[in-house]
Parts: C-alpha cells; structure tokens; sequence
C-alpha cells in the first residue's frame, strides 16, 4: 500500500499504546453467545465503558497530553462530555490545569465527572461551533493549550491503540464496528489496521440525525450540518474532521446510518443480555448489526463508551 500523506503511521500508534498503557485500562473484548446467535455470527464488544474517565476518548487525550506536559501551562478544550471528561483526567494525571468548555445541556454526569477531577467548567450554547469558538477564546486570553477533541493527529493515534488492542487479543477478527461523531477513532481504526490487516472490514456508524461522515462522502468532503437530532449526545459534531476525513477517503470505509429507535433496542439488548452499561453514542455501533444485513464473519463491535447518567437511560429507553 502506497504511504499516506497524513502524519501518522502505525509505529506512531504503537509508541503511543506504549507510553500511555502505564496511566490506562487495556479493556477486555466482552463475548455474548446470545446475541452472537441472534445475528448469526460471532461478536466481540472492546468494552470502552470500562476505560478511564468511562470512554476510549481518554486514550487520546493522555497521549496528547503527554506531547504538551512539559510545554503547557494549562489544556482547555470543547466536548459535549466525554472528551472533556478524558482530557480534565489527563491534564490532572500530568499536573496541569484544564478548562472544558462544555454545552448548556451537557448531562449532568458527565459535568459532575468533569469537575471531579479538577477541572474548570465553562457553557457555551448547544452546538460543537459554540463550544469551540469559546475555548478558542479562552485559551488566548489564559494561555492554555487547545486539545480538539477529534481533528489532530495526536488525539488520532491515541484512539487507534484502542483497534491495537482489538488485533493482539482477537487476531482472527475479520470486521469491526466503529460509532462516527468526528471521527477520530474511525481514523485511528483505520490506521491500525491499513499496514497490518488492510483486508479487514471497517463498518462506520452514524445516527441518522447526526450524518456527518455520511454527508461529507456523499460532497466528496467535510460539510457543516445545519443541525442534529438524536438521542446520541457523543456521535452530534456538526462536521467532522477534515485529517479524518481524508484517512477514511484514503482507505475506502462503509459507512451506515441507524435510526434513534434501533439504538435504544441496542442499549436495551446490551445492558440485560450482556450486563455492559454502555451509553447510546456506543450503542449505535451494535445497532448497526441489528439494522443492517451484514456478512457473516468475525466481528468487534467497539464500545466507545459509558457515561450516561441513570435517570438518562431510564427515560431514552422508555422513549418510543
């Protein structure tokens, strides 16, 4: 395969499992002869909501902020909860400061989890543009050090360790699952696999009100949104990066939608068959399986994580 042009290659993911395993969970592949029988082949969940600060956004975060600990005086960044949560952990892990810029209607767990670990919380509007543009804005007035949630070659080869870890423990795998918000632990799946096992399948899952991938392969690259609609708070940036972009484009990934309605049977399905306590934006990885007619062959369904708050859950899956 010819290289890419992007700056990051699979020694860089590598380093980055190494030099971040030390502060980080190497989380279990979580098998389920139930619903491996209900779809008809094997399924393996890469439980996510079992990672530090509950996501694989901590792999990420801890690997950018090791590149900064030395240099930064403090890390701010713009999440709707799980990668503020993963960075405010980091930053404490380093001895830095944080502030996360979070919307107005971020769940109250994830704000909570947040300022549990020392961070500073600011709101800022509803949408990922708003929370942006806030931190952009902070940062140059304090002097702190943005860490993008998803669009940053670092924050990518961080999440890729998580597909590593998927390969050593399961090296027959033959497709795997990947929920698609910005994108990327879509890239950092592709990158992990395109110079070991390129024959692998990738399947990228969005919610169908939230297309961001879906929209930018259909113009041919990334789009705004005009807005977003779903019960999936984690998959909801109104564009998705433009480096991941350009790693899926490079490697060619199918990418499904799944309706609100498919990921609450999937949340459901999960937590009473399996016992995982997941949140919806992981849940839509499984509901691709169960919405869509797929191949039969091995597959690893990433969870990307489990940060939802009780009262949360109760009310998405009574929702109809």
């Amino acid at each position: 395969m010819p290289p890419s042009p992007h700056p990051i290659d699979l020694d860089q993911l590598r380093t980055a499992h190494k030099k971040i395993a030390p502060y980080l969970h190497h989380t279990p592949l979580v098998t389920s002869r139930l619903l491996s029988e209900r779809v008809g082949f094997e399924l393996r969940f890469k439980a996510e909501n079992f990672q530090k600060s509950g996501s694989f956004k901590a792999r990420g975060a801890h690997w950018k902020a090791l590149q900064l600990a030395t240099r930064a005086s403090g890390l701010i960044t713009y999440s709707s909860g799980n990668h503020g949560q993963a960075v405010a952990l980091a930053a404490h892990t380093f001895g830095l400061d944080s502030i996360i810029c979070v919307p107005e209607t971020v769940s109250p767990v994830k704000e909570a989890a947040i300022r549990d670990y020392g961070a500073r919380v600011e709101h800022a509007g509803t949408t990922s543009i708003q929370r942006r543009q806030k931190a952009e804005s902070l940062a140059a007035s304090e002097g702190f050090t943005i860490v993008p949630p998803f669009d940053d070659a670092d924050i990518i080869a961080g999440q890729g360790t998580a597909t590593l870890e998927i390969l050593d423990d399961w090296p027959t795998v033959e497709r795997i699952v990947v929920p698609v918000g910005g994108g990327g632990l879509l890239a950092g799946t592709i990158l992990a696999i395109r110079e070991q096992k390129p024959e692998i399948e990738i399947v990228a899952v969005e919610a169908v009100g939230a297309p961001t991938l879906h929209r930018a392969l259909e113009a041919k690259g990334p789009i705004d949104l005009d807005g977003i609609d779903t019960i999936a708070d984690g998959l909801a940036p109104l564009r998705i990066g433009s480096l991941n972009y350009q790693i899926v484009a490079e490697f060619g990934v199918r990418s499904v939608l799944v309706p609100d309605s498919r990921i609450r049977e999937a949340l459901g399905l999960l937590l009473t068959r399996t016992k995982l306590f997941v949140e919806p934006s992981a849940a839509a990885s499984f509901a691709a399986i169960l919405e869509h007619d797929m191949d039969p062959k091995p597959t690893a369904i990433i969870l990307s994580g489990g940060n939802v708050s009780l009262p949360d859950l109760a009310r998405i899956l009574q929702e109809k």
